[in-house]
């Protein structure tokens, strides 16, 4: 099973949130929101806007340096062609609603690669292609382009 972590990006700051002052809540109704955890360092409200906040969720996965993979994440890794000169492909890894695990979306051809499914890592892409992260969409959108 795989571990369940977040990290919660502050769309205004336009930072990643400390883990220390937040914690993700449930309600009987099955919502969840993000919570301030400190209240004696931040004033309530400094970083808890109404949408002001995305949370991004663990994919289990690390890449070939042994760094977590999440949502939102940009990887590249080298393709090594016979007779041709070797060539990076970046890739933007998303939620897969249909398998119901996470997808790598190549930014170039928009092809999509299943990186894992479930409770379980059916396709360890990852592993096979030397994945790095070189960023997130949102501290570098650059990346995007």
């Amino acid at each position: 099973m795989r571990e369940i972590k977040f990290k919660v990006w502050d769309i205004w700051k336009k930072v990643f949130i400390p883990n220390e002052y937040w914690a993700v809540i449930t309600t009987d109704f099955g919502a969840f929101g993000i919570m301030l955890k400190d209240w004696e360092n931040y004033k309530e409200g400094e970083y808890f806007y109404s949408n002001s906040q995305i949370l991004i969720q663990y994919t289990g996965l690390k890449d070939k340096n042994g760094k977590e993979i999440y949502e939102g994440d940009i990887l590249r890794n080298i393709n090594h062609y016979e007779n041709k000169k070797p060539f990076y492909n970046y890739h933007k890894v998303i939620f897969n609603n249909d398998y119901l695990g996470y997808s790598a979306i190549n930014l170039g051809n928009k092809s999509e690669s299943l990186l894992m499914s479930g409770n379980c890592q059916l396709f360890v892409y990852v592993k096979n292609v030397d994945f790095e992260v070189i960023g997130n969409i949102y501290e570098n959108p650059e990346l995007l382009k």
